[in-house]
């Protein structure tokens, strides 16, 4: 039996026990009209509910539609996101990577140019003594000699001579020509026996000596001034290779602190960008549990509306025809013989009384038997109440099928309302999820915030190499001015020098004054 057919038969047997139990009654009033009404309004309230779940499930369909292209869109983005994000990080972190080995190398330059540069001066310094030492025994050389050979020439010999002489003059004069490697042995001896005072008698050997003692201070003037040439050129080469390490060293440092800047600017680019592709990431495949969470919902969803699409128009349309049937004419003309006759109930035409409202054995076939024994039941007059309660049984049966048909509704709403509570149980996942998600973005901006301060604090560190870096560089400018003015000042000593060297080739004591006027390294 379809259930169609069924909810037609149950609804047509309760209106004929309705109707039988209201002749019981009042046999004076047709109740047919009141039953209609009442089927009627069943039928209207059905078409409500019809309209009503409609319109609700249309709603769900569409928040289904629409949450699937905003899931949709969202994993689109979060797709694409990935992808720049990654490429990026990639780009970044090639830069990054070539900027810290070229750092590395930078430093390791820096720190050999300042080695060579420490190693030049400690050299350059090292020369410069061993010149100053050199200069101040030539040209004190140079002074004894200038005063001696004057005398030797005044002197009739040389112990006129060394009577002449201060002691201390004459034995710094002997150890000069004693460890001077201008003169030969023989050289030496014959100026150190005069200078010992060997002779009374004026000779030819005072002018040998005065020969001798001319040639050995042209000899260290000669070599004086080719050591001062050297020493200008040698600090003249040392100022240029200093220069150029210094340049070299501001380039390096200005470099170091750009790029080393640059490098900072990538670090907290890259960790930002890590973060935000980790949040991609993770919105990508919530994004995905979503989607395939709610095409499983919305499927079930569907399915459920069909059904009880189904399941409504079914009792409408049963409700419809059990009204077309008890308004028929042949309905009408047999409770109008009821409200005539009291022994309706007696009649055994109850079998022809189904069969012309279409109610079949193949559409009815499990209350044939009952519909049979009560169309031959032979029942004496006026035992209605016999005839009452046997009617009241086959339809109590049919009563009791309809029952299961609106407990099954029953188990369908329950089902929607474990539906709703399972709708009612994801919403409120997704919200602690939501939440969830909400903390960790607040710790991840909490981490990045801690990060940020740290590489402010490198930067700033940075800054301050960089300022001690620029302050070096002054200082090494200030030094090279330094040595430009040293230069100078040499320059000019070296001109006072050169007017006492033309005095000193007239044979007088210009030298001993240059010496006085402050002409000496």
């Amino acid at each position: 039996m379809t259930a169609k057919a069924f909810k037609v038969l149950s609804l047509v047997a309760v209106a004929n026990y309705s109707l039988v139990r209201a002749n019981v009654v009042s046999r004076n009033t047709n109740p047919i009209r009141k039953v209609l009404g009442m089927l009627e309004d069943m039928r209207d309230e059905l078409l409500k509910e019809q309209d009503s779940e409609k319109e609700l499930f249309e709603k769900a369909m569409c928040a289904c539609s629409t949450g699937a292209d905003e899931l949709t869109k969202v994993i689109d983005h979060s797709n694409s996101e990935i992808s720049r994000l990654t490429a990026k990080i990639d780009s970044q972190s090639a830069a990054k990577s070539k900027l810290d080995s070229e750092l590395i190398a930078h430093k390791a330059d820096k720190a050999s140019t300042e080695k060579s540069l420490a190693q030049a001066t400690t050299v350059r310094n090292k020369e410069h003594a061993k010149f100053a030492s050199s200069e101040q025994m030539l040209k004190f050389s140079l002074g004894q000699l200038n005063a001696a050979i004057p005398l030797i020439a005044n002197s009739a010999s040389s112990a006129s001579f060394v009577q002449a002489i201060n002691q201390d003059r004459a034995s710094d004069l002997r150890r000069i020509v004693s460890v001077s490697s201008y003169l030969s042995a023989e050289d030496k001896d014959q100026v150190l026996g005069f200078l010992q005072g060997g002779t009374d008698a004026p000779s030819a050997g005072s002018q040998q000596i005065i020969g001798l003692l001319k040639a050995m201070r042209d000899e260290m003037a000669k070599d004086l001034q080719g050591m001062q040439t050297d020493e200008q050129s040698a600090v003249a080469a040392f100022v240029e290779l200093k220069d150029g390490q210094l340049k070299h060293l501001g380039l390096l440092m200005d470099t170091i602190s750009d790029k080393a800047k640059l490098s900072g600017e990538f670090a907290l680019s890259l960790s930002q960008d890590n973060d935000a592709l980790d949040d991609a990431k993770a919105e990508l495949n919530d994004g995905s549990k979503y989607l395939q969470s709610l095409k499983s919902t919305c499927a079930q969803k569907e399915k459920d509306r069909d059904m009880r699409a189904k399941t409504r128009s079914e009792e409408i349309s049963a409700i419809s025809e059990a009204m077309t049937i008890l308004s028929g004419d042949a309905q009408m003309e047999t409770f109008s013989k009821t409200l005539r006759t009291p022994a309706l109930v007696q009649q055994p035409n109850h079998r022809a009384f189904l069969q012309a409202h279409g109610v079949t054995k193949k559409v009815l076939p499990h209350v044939k038997n009952k519909a049979l024994l009560l169309s031959q039941a032979k029942r004496p007059a006026g035992e209605i109440s016999e005839h009452a309660t046997q009617a009241t049984k086959i339809v109590g049966h049919m009563i009791d099928n309809m029952v299961e048909v609106l407990h099954n509704d029953d188990v369908n709403d329950e089902h929607k309302k474990q539906w709703c509570h399972n709708e009612t149980v994801s919403f409120a996942q997704l919200l602690e999820d939501k939440e969830n998600h909400h903390a960790a973005l607040e710790k991840k901006v909490e981490v990045l915030t801690n990060e940020i301060e740290q590489l402010k604090a490198d930067i700033k560190a940075l800054e301050e190499e960089a300022a001690e870096l620029r302050n070096r560089i002054k200082y090494y400018r200030s030094q090279e001015e330094e040595i430009a003015e040293a230069k100078k000042a040499k320059a000019k000593k070296r001109e006072g020098c050169s007017s006492g060297q033309s005095k000193k080739d007239q044979g007088s004591f210009g030298p001993e004054e240059t010496e006085g006027g402050n002409c000496k390294s």
